[in-house]
């Protein structure tokens, strides 16, 4: 263990009676950076074989929590000289990725998190529906995946998506149906809100009207055509008085 990496795990109380210890006492660290207008450290650290999960999750808590006492942000990367590794490992550090991806990346993780994974042989193979494929989403899970665990050690690591027929068959049954129901509600509603605003609208008093007999009716005519008349003469007064100017 070189004599920085063993002051680095003093200063983060990485506890020596710990199985953890003997593990992780022969890394070292190959760089350090400090950017000071940050406050934030990057570490390059070594180890000759992969860590445990249980050895890494408990080395990286005690790291982050250090560093975030004194005020200060850390990050690193680790190096492996033997990156084999079982399922049961490479499964862990997986779902340590996907717990990455939650804080930083919720969009990405809420589409992947809950679909089928195969792990074996240093592979990981998500199954996926076909709109995720289709829409290129797996190519960015892809990337940000393999930069997690690249940064664990695991750079080795395959990382496909397929797509899953089966899911992508349901899903897209239940798309037909949610669309012929958000189709049918939105008629209802459409009715409902015509229904409304008829309901609303004030309706016109009925106008009265007055019977009128015949005699009336006529004795209303013969006025119109002799106020026409009398009309018609003043313009023929006037039109005459015109052209004598």
């Amino acid at each position: 263990m070189s004599d920085k990496f063993k002051l680095l795990l003093k200063q983060i109380h990485f506890p020596q009676h710990e199985e953890a210890y003997n593990e992780i006492k022969s890394g070292s660290i190959e760089s350090v950076k400090l950017f000071k207008s940050k406050r934030q450290w990057f570490f390059v650290f070594s180890f000759r074989n992969l860590l445990s999960y249980e050895t890494f999750t408990l080395f990286d808590n005690l790291l982050h929590s250090s560093f975030d006492s004194l005020g200060a942000k850390v990050s690193y990367m680790i190096n492996v000289e033997d990156i084999s590794c079982d399922q049961s490992l490479l499964e862990a550090y997986f779902s340590y990725a996907l717990d990455i991806l939650k804080s930083s990346h919720f969009s990405i993780y809420s589409l992947f998190s809950n679909l089928g994974i195969e792990i074996s042989n240093n592979s990981i193979s998500v199954k996926a529906p076909a709109h995720i494929l289709r829409e290129n989403l797996h190519e960015r899970f892809i990337a940000l995946i393999a930069d997690v665990l690249s940064n664990v050690g695991l750079s080795n690591v395959s990382i496909s998506v397929l797509e899953d027929k089966e899911a992508s068959s349901s899903l897209e049954e239940a798309y037909e149906t949610n669309k012929i129901s958000l189709q049918e509600e939105a008629e209802s509603q459409a009715r409902q809100a015509l229904q409304s605003i008829v309901q609303s609208s004030p309706v016109p008093p009925p106008q009265k009207h007055q019977a009128q007999n015949f005699a009336e009716k006529q004795s209303q005519r013969v006025a119109s055509f002799d106020k026409a008349e009398i009309i018609l003469k003043k313009i023929g007064l006037f039109l005459k008085d015109i052209f004598l100017m």
